[in-house]
């Protein structure tokens, strides 16, 4: 997952940048997260109730097309961006709404 917050800081820093930032980006949180742990971190807040944990393959009966796990690293982005772990940007943004 990408936060809007890393999104708007990576695009940020590649438009002050004098440096050449052209090409492909991989921009993400660090950190694998899963449908269930962002549907317990927003049951823990009160936003919706506890969900039941599924396996890949029951995920992929009712997701079309089927979901594509993937890790990416980008060790120029995780120098140069430092970007923080997706259960941190996560609380905090469920937070911020709870909120609001």
């Amino acid at each position: 997952m990408s936060s809007m917050e890393i999104i708007i800081k990576t695009v940020r820093y590649c438009l002050s940048s004098k440096t050449d930032w052209n090409g492909i980006w991989n921009i993400y949180d660090k950190r694998i997260t899963t449908p269930f742990e962002v549907g317990k971190m927003l049951a823990e807040a009160g936003l919706r109730e506890m969900p039941m944990p599924l396996e890949k393959s029951e995920l992929d009966t009712f997701h079309k097309p089927k979901r594509v796990d993937t890790v990416l690293y980008d060790e120029r982005f995780e120098r140069v961006i430092q970007p923080e772990a997706f259960d941190v940007v996560m609380r905090r943004t469920i937070e911020e709404f709870k909120n609001s």
